[in-house]
């Protein structure tokens, strides 16, 4: 890596915002994600169906509470899973200390001391605040912009990083 795009020895704590920050990235919906929304679509079907006896104005009334209902569910589980996931993470990491060695990440977290391969980084997401670095097996490292000089530098390491981890990619 150019030596304006190392990352030297930083220490910060992972907070539960910048934690948030990473579970509140747009992500391809899963299993369990795409059967809920086909559950849903039939329930409210359903429901309509249901009231068949009710004057239209009445069934639209009805299955239109009831969708806002469950939206609102639905939201508030969300909300409690991603509140729930971000302080595990924010836990896991807690006095976080990153250094590049050149060919991986050395970092030492409230978990314990690791070093990630640059061959075993799958993805590097550059937001406006944080770096997120994703890897297989376990959290993924979140790197906030206070850990660098400046947003150009966070920018610098998170593109070297990635163009770094795909070269070492079998």
């Amino acid at each position: 890596m150019a030596a304006g795009n190392s990352l030297p020895a930083v220490h910060y704590v992972l907070t539960v915002e910048d934690a948030e920050a990473y579970e509140r990235l747009p992500a391809e919906p899963g299993g369990w994600t795409k059967l809920l929304l086909v559950v849903s679509l039939a329930a409210v079907g359903g429901l309509y169906g249901f009231l068949d006896d009710q004057p239209v104005p009445v069934r639209i009334g009805i299955t239109a509470v009831a969708v806002i209902v469950w939206g609102a569910v639905v939201w508030g589980v969300r909300r409690l899973r991603i509140a729930r996931n971000a302080r595990r993470i924010a836990q896991r990491g807690g006095n976080m200390t990153v250094e590049d060695r050149g060919d991986g990440l050395a970092i030492a977290s409230a978990s314990g001391d690791r070093v990630l391969a640059d061959a075993e980084i799958g993805r590097v997401l550059v937001g406006d605040r944080h770096v997120f670095v994703l890897h297989r097996g376990g959290d993924p490292l979140i790197l906030p912009l206070r850990a660098f000089a400046d947003r150009a530098a966070m920018q610098a390491f998170g593109e070297a990083l990635d163009r770094r981890s795909e070269a070492a990619s079998p």
